[in-house]
């Protein structure tokens, strides 16, 4: 993940932080579902898919004008073929919510199962998820209470 705090001097890069979210995601549900399994508290991490009814891409977010001009109609019609209705993208999130087990808290989901994520060596190394955790949640202790009793961050 590209962060000072994580040891990163990168500049900004709003793809690479796109993409850095999404690993932080993976990550950070991943550690906190071991750090509150005590407390029967179950952390998921998934990805519902590309909603084609959201706005994320409305600036140009996800492709740069280089890769614009590489698209091709055979791309694009791939492209509007994987999206998915906002019910089909609600669905992962509905299922992890109502019918994801205690065994599988902490993993990610695709299309309602467990799938492996594409940076699985990162995530799957404990020391790299507990530094990442502990340091986002020094990062907000101070900002927020809605964490109540925070003790067990170090």
């Amino acid at each position: 993940v590209h962060h000072p705090e994580l040891g990163s001097d990168e500049e900004f890069d709003h793809v690479v932080s796109y993409g850095d979210s999404k690993l932080a995601n993976i990550m950070h549900a991943h550690e906190l579902n071991k750090q509150l399994a005590s407390k029967d508290v179950l952390a998921f991490s998934l990805h519902p898919g590309a909603i084609l009814t959201t706005n994320l891409g409305r600036d140009g977010f996800a492709m740069s004008p280089g890769m614009k001009k590489q698209m091709t109609w055979e791309t694009i019609s791939f492209f509007l073929t994987t999206f998915k209705s906002s019910a089909q993208g609600a669905a992962t999130t509905v299922y992890a919510a109502l019918k994801a087990t205690a065994a599988e808290g902490g993993k990610y989901f695709y299309d309602c199962n467990i799938a492996e994520p594409v940076y699985s060596s990162v995530v799957n190394d404990d020391t790299v998820r507990s530094k990442f955790l502990q340091t986002s949640l020094r990062m907000v202790k101070d900002k927020t209470s809605v964490l109540g009793d925070v003790s067990w961050i170090k």
